[in-house]
């Protein structure tokens, strides 16, 4: 899923982040089909960058999807 089909994906557990701009751990974890740990892994790696809003913590959607795709296209070529 790409683009405006992760937005439709994931519209059922936006739940309160309410920012199609940027994931919740949680809704990362679903999107990626892995554990909110491996999302917590990938982060402490660098792997995209970490939003702290006050207590809260999110990751931009559009660096994410692009994170994802780079990811999905490196795993084919093996």
């Amino acid at each position: 899923l790409v683009g405006s089909e992760m937005c439709k994906e994931t519209a059922g557990i936006r739940g309160s982040n309410g920012n199609i701009k940027y994931l919740t751990f949680d809704e990362a974890s679903y999107l990626a089909k892995v554990s909110r740990s491996m999302i917590n892994k990938w982060a402490d790696k660098g792997k995209f960058t970490v939003i702290k809003v006050g207590s809260r913590v999110r990751i931009r959607r559009d660096e994410f999807e692009d994170w994802m795709e780079q990811r999905d296209l490196e795993r084919s070529m093996q």
